[in-house]
C-alpha cells in the first residue's frame, strides 16, 4: 500500500515583535515545515475542508492565536 504525499498547499505567518516563543497547530492535517521565533511555514496535508488553531506561546502563555479555516480543494 502505497502512501501520498500530495501537497495541497503551503502557508507562511509572521508575528512581529515576538521573541522566544513557540510555534503550536492542533491538527493533523497540518505538516510543519519550517519555524523560528518569527515565522512558521505550514503544510495542509489534505484536500478536505476543515479548520485549525495556530498559536504562538511564551513560557505557557498564549500570546497569539489564530484560527484558520480550510477549504476544501
Amino acid at each position: 500500500m502505497a502512501i501520498s504525499s500530495e501537497l495541497f498547499d503551503i502557508k507562511e505567518f509572521v508575528i512581529k515583535n515576538a521573541t522566544n516563543g513557540q510555534w503550536k497547530v492542533d491538527s493533523k492535517k497540518i505538516k510543519i515545515l519550517e519555524q523560528n521565533s518569527s515565522m512558521i511555514k505550514l503544510q495542509i496535508i489534505s484536500g478536505r475542508s476543515g479548520n485549525f488553531v495556530l498559536s504562538y506561546e511564551n513560557e505557557n502563555e498564549v500570546i497569539a492565536q489564530l484560527s484558520v479555516d480550510i477549504l476544501s480543494l
